[in-house]
């Protein structure tokens, strides 16, 4: 009786044990091993392990509570006809494609101009398909009534984050060209992202600022925010390698630029300069709870519109630099910014500042605003050296460059920005609620127009995947804020 209990005694620590570090070392091995002088150690130190495996265990709760979400989605997408979505259609430098989803009213009225929806997946700069969210954008065009584009990303590691931002451009671009003839406003855009989605949505429209930033002498307060990763033309072909060598190509290619969001440098095909509204009198910031009633409707419980926060000074762009920069536009035919936007034809380019324009609105739903804050999250679950965040971003020395948190505050608040609506549920393990809060507060400093709703026992996956299904628990709410901004951005 004695041997029998402490067998299974013995069994069961080698299991608790065996099991936890087996999962780790599949995990590093798949994932990628740590990027320091004692990996090995850091690897499988037990709170890491164990760490990781709590969070292991939370994502297979996650699969199979959306299981059947799944075969529902894949049924949807195969079976939609050419009246609800266009699939794949080619677009950008980097050889993707997109998929336009169409309100049910667009058959029935083909000479209406339905504003446009462009929908940012998730995934951890790492994963994620744009046909996994059909039934996102279907409802979100019937409901909304308006033109759906979701498109596939240069995720890790066919890409890194520059890429995935230079493929929002280009779908941003690509909608402004091409969306008027299937029965879009070019003018009416609205980003909706949802978690590494809605950061690339917030860097994108940074970017399209470079050329009212330039405009209006708007830079940094601080001198190392000027450096700008560029890159030769070969960066767009689309033939990327994801080993060390290619990363270190990039990084190489690291020069100073005088004008920049503060990520990398933005560089139009043209030399056209177009002026914003700089009238931020009227913006105001709006913090929100969002309380779920019996009929699925919610309500504001505690509002907030007062826009305070001091000027934000600016050194402005040097003239030496600005002309440095000149003589190198006039030298160089090739432009190897890393977010450039072509057009096909005889009509000129839109310029970057045309592009921003047309934007009228970013939604965030549960989204990473500041790289280095998640690294730290990350941490603490075990996950930041197989997560495929810091990678993407080119290593820790970069993250900075690469949060659009850090970027904002550098900013002078005469910036144009479009709308910013931030949701976060309060149970979300995945992207903390200090993310978008920080992010709103640092919006709010320069006198964006921000709104952040906060909606109670909502975790990360439900904010987004809810909106597959009108029968699910946040369906209403979430879709409530997109239609109420729907509405007071587009008309």
């Amino acid at each position: 009786m004695f041997r029998s209990l402490v067998k299974s005694l013995a069994i069961l620590a080698t299991l608790s044990v065996a099991i936890p570090y087996a999962s780790a070392f599949v995990c590093n091995f798949i994932g990628g091993w740590p990027q320091t002088k004692n990996r090995f150690r850091r690897a499988f130190n037990p709170r890491k392990v164990y760490s990781l495996n709590y969070a292991l265990l939370q994502k297979l709760m996650i699969a199979l509570r959306y299981a059947p979400l799944y075969f529902q989605w894949r049924r949807f997408y195969k079976k939609a006809g050419p009246h609800i979505v266009v699939k794949d259609i080619p677009y950008g430098r980097n050889d993707k494609m997109l998929d336009i989803y169409f309100p049910y009213s667009h058959s029935s009225n083909e000479k209406a101009s339905y504003p446009v929806v462009l929908f940012v997946y998730g995934g951890a700069w790492g994963s994620g398909d744009k046909d996994m969210y059909g039934l996102l954008c279907h409802n979100v065009s019937n409901k909304l009534n308006v033109i759906v584009c979701c498109p596939n990303l240069s995720i890790y590691p066919q890409g890194y984050v520059d890429d995935m931002i230079q493929d929002v451009v280009d779908s941003v671009s690509w909608t402004f060209d091409n969306i008027r003839s299937l029965g879009g406003n070019r003018n009416k855009i609205m980003l909706v992202g949802h978690s590494s989605g809605a950061h690339l949505c917030a860097m994108t429209v940074l970017e399209l600022l470079h050329d009212e930033l330039v405009q209006t002498g708007s830079s940094q307060k601080e001198p190392v925010l000027a450096r700008s990763i560029r890159f030769e033309e070969q960066h767009f072909t689309g033939r990327h390698a994801s080993g060390d060598n290619s990363r270190q190509e990039k990084l190489d290619t690291l020069e100073v630029s005088s004008a920049s969001s503060g990520s990398f440098c933005v560089v139009n095909d043209t030399d056209e300069k177009g002026a914003a509204s700089t009238d931020f009198n009227n913006a105001a910031s709006m913090f929100e709870v969002l309380n779920l009633q019996n009929n699925g409707e919610h309500e504001a419980v505690e509002v907030d519109t007062t826009a305070g926060g001091e000027l934000l000074k600016s050194d402005g762009c040097s003239e030496e630099g600005n002309e440095e920069q000149e003589r190198e536009e006039e030298e160089d035919d090739d432009n190897d910014s890393v977010v450039t936007v072509q057009r096909k034809g005889s009509d000129p380019p839109p310029t970057l500042t045309d592009l921003c324009k047309c934007i009228k609105a970013v939604i965030g739903l549960a989204g990473v605003y500041n790289i280095a804050d998640h690294f730290v999250h990350e941490s603490g679950r075990g996950l930041e050296d197989i997560s495929s965040m810091a990678r993407a971003m080119y290593g820790q020395e970069h993250f900075d460059r690469f949060s659009p948190a850090y970027i904002v505050k550098n900013l002078s608040r005469s910036v144009s920005l479009p709308k910013f609506v931030f949701l976060h549920g309060t149970e979300d393990y995945v992207v903390p609620l200090t993310s978008t809060t920080k992010f709103g507060d640092a919006l709010t400093d320069i006198f964006a127009d921000v709104s952040v709703r906060i909606i109670p026992m909502c975790d990360h996956y439900e904010l987004c995947l809810d909106l597959m299904d009108s029968k699910r628990k946040y369906y209403d709410s979430v879709m409530e804020v997109l239609l109420d901004t729907t509405k007071r951005v587009f008309n």
